[in-house]
């Protein structure tokens, strides 16, 4: 019995055409980038049984392509230009559209060999998604635009001040209605979602959309794999006995701008946050490492597995601390949704009828519970490996 040969597909795009290159054919097949060509595109693939296809980011005109591509039942990577401009410099100093195709092929080739390539596959948005995505794009660009206005208000000529202050105005009429929209729409279709991350001290309605709309693999990926695609985790640089500095660089530059913002505020309000910055800047942590540790810890307090309600009172802390997990009205100190724990799991009730004793005893311990409410809530992975441990064997 003949076994089923699969194909790796590159197609270079570009803004009127795009070359398909097929791993075991010799020649290439160009097509032109609109509906009809994508229609022939997917039906020349389908005879060619072809298991990965990769292109590169090109702007937005890969998109129609991938997503028709992605209906057909094709898995389709859209690769980091970086990538793949550094893979082609290691095979050749030829540069052709037939070539680059060629290359995207062999590279799917190669990425076929890499463990957990699947987690890289292209997943397109909702319809509600794009929508947000839109809203969130307009926003920035009127923002940029009224940024560059008041900039060139202190250097523009005083007869076209008022001009400039006029056009100030008027953006910022036509920013106040997308903040409006992009609310609307955030609570309409993603009401669970926005409630549980505007929970979070610092974390507002522009930030949770631009998270939804601009970081959709959260929850999908890793921790480390989230960071490294926001462009916050720091990549080692070690040659022999040479070692670097770690830096962060590349990542999704709009999330990372909402992500800094929402965590300044956060290291000022937010108890579990502001406790674990505090505690980097006595270790002589320098100021923007530890604001970009602190941001990771949001995304990992974000990852949509493992859903925390921050605690905000002293008796909610000793609650968390301890491991003991009660119902307080509409109040719930921790909820996981990866596995489910009845509500009553409590090994030990703390009782604070005696207000004078309670009160005298949280305010001597609150500090040192407080950051060990820190390491239980933000410290583990498995959040369930963690804090529920303590309650098993307590």
């Amino acid at each position: 019995m003949m076994s089923t040969q699969y194909n790796c597909v590159g197609i270079d795009i570009a803004k009127r055409n795009f070359v398909i290159a097929v791993s075991s054919l010799s020649k290439t097949k160009t097509e032109t980038n609109n509906p009809k060509g994508i229609a022939h595109t997917v039906e020349y693939l389908k005879k060619h049984n072809v298991a990965l296809v990769v292109m590169e980011s090109t702007g937005g005109l890969e998109i129609p392509a991938a997503k028709a591509i992605h209906r057909a039942g094709i898995a389709v990577v859209i690769a980091n230009p970086r990538q793949t401009h550094q893979f082609a410099q290691s095979q050749s100093l030829t540069k052709t559209d037939a070539k680059d195709a060629q290359m995207l092929a062999f590279f799917a080739q190669m990425m076929m060999q890499k463990e957990g390539w699947q987690t890289m596959l292209y997943q397109p948005p909702t319809e509600a998604e794009e929508v947000l995505e839109a809203l969130v794009n307009r926003r920035n660009q009127l923002v940029d635009m009224r940024t560059a206005e008041k900039n060139r208000l202190h250097q523009v000529h005083e007869t076209q001040v008022e001009s400039v202050k006029q056009l100030i105005a008027h953006f910022d009429r036509l920013i106040d209605e997308l903040d409006k929209q992009i609310d609307d729409h955030t609570h309409t279709h993603f009401d669970g979602k926005a409630q549980v991350a505007e929970q979070i001290k610092g974390i507002g309605s522009i930030t949770t959309a631009t998270l939804m709309a601009m970081l959709p693999e959260l929850g999908r990926l890793s921790h480390k794999r989230i960071a490294s695609l926001v462009g916050i985790a720091p990549h080692p640089r070690e040659s022999g006995e040479t070692k670097f500095k770690s830096r962060c660089f590349g990542g999704r530059s709009a999330v990372r701008k909402a992500l800094y913002m929402a965590t300044v505020v956060a290291t000022r309000f937010e108890p579990l946050i502001r406790d674990f910055y505090q505690r980097l800047l006595s270790k002589g942590k320098p100021y923007k490492v530890a604001v970009t540790a602190c941001m990771r810890k949001l995304l990992t307090i974000l990852k949509p597995g493992c859903v925390i309600t921050l605690p905000k009172t002293v008796s909610e802390r000793l609650d968390l601390s301890f491991g003991i997990f009660a119902r307080r009205g509409e109040n719930t100190v921790a909820t996981c949704t990866e596995k489910r724990f009845s509500d009553d799991l409590l090994f030990g009730q703390v009782s604070i009828n005696v207000a004078l004793v309670a009160f005298v005893f949280a305010q001597v311990v609150e500090v040192v519970l407080g950051f060990v409410a820190a390491e239980f809530a933000l410290g583990f992975d498995d959040f369930d490996q963690g804090v529920f441990d303590i309650a098993r064997h307590a």
